[in-house]
């Protein structure tokens, strides 16, 4: 069996420096263990990898200034991430339905949505932010 791993174009062989892929190794291997499980030696299995972009804005005045938590989780990611008041992360993931939600808001501050659902297919970079506004 010949497994043959792609990642979405975007990420290519520049991983920034907050993209989150260690998690990405293990599973990918997990995902080999099983096809290679349940497949001849002659199939070919193609494994076509997106993404997910996540940004904080922050406008306003007094903003928060340890930032805030972002929990995101799906079929290949689970993880807890502190980010700045304007900041991004980036995951190569499998395709399939994330959620990233906001949390350690100040309690002058304000979030139009604290929760947003994405759809990752391959080879796409699925993006969302979340916009905060304190006084």
């Amino acid at each position: 069996m010949t497994l043959h791993f792609f990642s979405a174009p975007e990420f290519g062989d520049k991983l920034g420096s907050r993209m989150r892929s260690k998690k990405l190794g293990v599973f990918s291997l997990a995902v080999a263990s099983i096809l290679a499980a349940g497949c001849g030696s002659s199939d070919l299995v193609d494994i076509v990898f997106g993404g997910l972009a996540i940004d904080t804005v922050t406008t306003g005045s007094n903003v928060d200034s340890d930032g805030y938590l972002v929990r995101v989780t799906g079929p290949s990611l689970n993880v807890q991430e502190r980010m700045a008041q304007n900041d991004q992360i980036s995951f190569a993931v499998t395709p399939g339905d994330y959620v990233a939600e906001l949390e350690d808001l100040a309690a002058n501050c304000s979030v139009d949505l604290s929760r947003l659902e994405l759809v990752v297919v391959g080879g796409i970079t699925a993006r969302a932010a979340f916009n905060i506004e304190c006084t």
